[in-house]
C-alpha cells in the first residue's frame, strides 16, 4: 500500500505499469535512458505493450521485436567524425524483400544506418567493406540456413553480435543456434 502511494507526475506505479509503450514514450520523454528504448519499442510496433506486461505472455513476434529493441538501444547512435553523424551499419540479410524494407524503414526512424542484402554472399561482401555493429538474419535463406552463416562469419574472424529471425521455430533449431 505504501508503494502504491509514492507517485511521480501524478502517477503511481500501477498507474505506470498499466501504461502503454505509446503513453509512456511521452510521460518519459525528459529522461533519455528510458524514452530511447521506449521510442524503439514503438517504432517497431509495440506501443500497444504495457509497462507491466508478462513476459510469457507476449507472442513470439512481440518476444523477437523487443530482442530487436534491446540490440537497438545498445547500439545507441553516436557522433562517428568518419559518417557525419551516423552509426555504424546493421546489416540485415532477409530474402523477403518487403521484409526488408519494413525493418530498414524501422531501423532508419531510430537513428540507425541498415544495410539491406538478399544472400549471404552480398552480406559477406557488405561486411569486409563496411563497419558494422549487429546484424539481423533470417533463420532460412536460400543455400544456407542462419547457423551455416553463423559459423561463416566465425571463420571468418567476424565479431558481430548477430539476431537470427525466423517464422520456423522450433527447440531444435534454438539449441542449436545457443551452441
Amino acid at each position: 500500500a505504501e508503494t502504491l502511494a509514492v507517485s511521480w507526475r501524478g502517477k503511481s506505479i500501477g498507474d505506470v505499469l498499466k501504461m502503454e509503450i505509446d503513453e509512456a514514450v511521452e510521460f518519459f520523454a525528459a529522461m533519455p535512458n528510458i524514452a530511447h528504448p521506449l521510442q524503439l519499442m514503438k517504432d517497431v510496433g509495440l506501443g500497444y505493450l504495457t509497462l507491466g506486461q508478462q513476459s510469457p505472455t507476449l507472442s513470439g513476434g512481440e518476444a523477437q521485436r523487443i530482442k530487436l529493441v534491446t540490440e537497438l538501444a545498445r547500439l545507441r547512435p553516436q557522433a562517428d567524425p568518419r559518417r557525419a553523424g551516423t552509426t555504424p551499419g546493421t546489416v540485415y540479410v532477409l530474402d523477403e524483400p518487403s521484409i526488408g524494407l519494413i525493418l530498414q524503414d524501422t531501423l532508419e526512424r531510430s537513428g540507425h544506418r541498415a544495410i539491406g542484402t538478399q544472400s549471404v554472399p552480398e552480406a559477406l561482401q557488405v561486411l569486409s567493406q563496411e563497419e558494422v555493429d549487429l546484424i539481423i538474419s533470417d533463420y532460412r535463406m536460400p543455400g544456407l540456413t542462419g547457423l551455416e552463416f553463423l559459423s561463416l562469419l566465425a571463420r571468418e574472424g567476424f565479431d558481430v553480435p548477430l539476431i537470427m529471425l525466423t517464422g520456423y521455430a522450433s527447440i531444435e533449431h534454438a539449441v542449436a543456434s545457443i551452441k
